[in-house]
């Protein structure tokens, strides 16, 4: 038991790396588009049941028939489902970039309000649902069929069964997220998962009938390597390289923001930010400069209902203090009360943006302060 649980400590460093990132998510566009609750269900899950699922090979005396059992029928929707749920929010959230536009001028759209179909709590109540529905019909076979051999084939039989209709759409979802945007390598994280996952899938097969040459256990155990990797260390690879690719392209400090806006760029650069999932913090920037000529406590209430509150429609990643000092000083609608978050918003826009709106449209001769 000591081997195993020191198996697991280069997990828990990742996981705790992870979430440090994470928990970062104001600063970080790349997390923003991913839940943190969701991760932290799938790994908690990863982490007891490999636990459960060592032990039953290292204490074979032990009858585990009926918590693997239980273990196999959760792992579609806690592991797979999962990845699945984040492809609808990929596909149309070009789109919703778009709407925030047109609801930034005051044109409001019932299409908006789907967004929330796209939300944490949903995707936790269809994953919730799919676990009973599996987990139901385990118990179904387990007391109204019999099946000879392993016991676990009362999950796995039923597991197989339900995978393939997992793993029949990858052609028409292949197809669909082929040509999307994807600034935030959501589409890697997923075909990568799929990938890699692709011969437990076939294993099954092997596995119903008697033809895998070692226990299924071992099945198991490498697909939740492959969550592991996909879930928590792909991610954190891909942010260090973006972080590093940031940094040596790193300049232009000196672009005048304002002038862009306001120039014959305006519309090109609006439409690299709604491509790039970016648009909320263009924005941003021009409604404070709207707040500032024009300050009202009814402006500054929008701006921080609509860009900086938790769950707003268009909310902004920025650090979670500068959220509180708006907070705390919006009664009182300073001139500077949003300079802090617009300084934050044009970092971002400008040594990150702006040179990647420069190099895809060939822009190179930029307004300058």
């Amino acid at each position: 038991m000591l081997v195993i649980l020191l198996a697991f400590i280069p997990w828990l460093i990742l996981l705790a790396l992870h979430m440090y990132l994470m928990c970062q998510k104001r600063n970080s566009e790349f997390f923003a588009h991913r839940s943190i609750v969701i991760i932290v269900m799938t790994q908690l899950y990863v982490f007891i049941s490999s636990v459960l699922v060592a032990t039953s090979l290292l204490v074979p005396s032990i009858n585990f028939c009926i918590v693997l059992n239980c273990i196999y029928s959760l792992a579609l929707p806690t592991c797979i489902l999962p990845l699945y749920l984040g492809i609808p929010g990929l596909i149309v959230r070009s789109e919703l970039n778009k709407m925030m536009v047109s609801r930034s001028q005051g044109h409001h759209s019932w299409k908006w309000k789907l967004r929330y179909f796209y939300s944490v709590r949903v995707k936790l109540l269809i994953i919730a649902i799919a676990s009973i529905v599996q987990l139901g019909i385990y118990f179904c076979f387990q007391y109204n069929f019999t099946l000879l051999g392993d016991c676990q084939r009362y999950s796995i039989f039923p597991f197989t069964i339900i995978q393939i209709f997992y793993f029949l759409p990858i052609i028409f979802i292949g197809l669909k997220i082929r040509d999307v945007n994807d600034p935030h390598s959501i589409r890697l994280e997923i075909v990568t998962t799929l990938i890699l996952i692709l011969p437990a899938v076939i294993c099954l097969f092997f596995f119903l009938t008697d033809k895998l040459p070692f226990a299924f256990q071992y099945l198991y155990l490498y697909a939740t390597v492959v969550i592991l990797f996909s879930n928590l260390m792909l991610p954190v690879i891909i942010l260090y390289k973006k972080k590093t690719n940031k940094k040596t392209s790193q300049g232009g400090s000196d672009i005048d923001i304002s002038a862009i806006l306001t120039g014959s760029d305006y519309e090109s650069f609006v439409s690299h930010c709604i491509a790039n999932l970016v648009t909320e913090n263009v924005l941003f920037y021009q409604d404070v400069e709207s707040y500032k000529i024009f300050q009202t406590s009814e402006k500054a209430q929008h701006i921080y209902e609509e860009y900086i509150e938790r769950e707003a429609p268009l909310e902004i990643n920025i650090d979670d203090n500068i959220a509180r000092q708006i907070k705390l000083n919006l009664p009182n609608y300073p001139a500077n009360l949003f300079d802090e978050a617009q300084f934050a918003v044009s970092v971002l826009l400008k040594i990150d943006v702006i040179p990647r709106w420069r190099r895809t449209s060939q822009q190179h001769d930029f307004p300058l302060s």
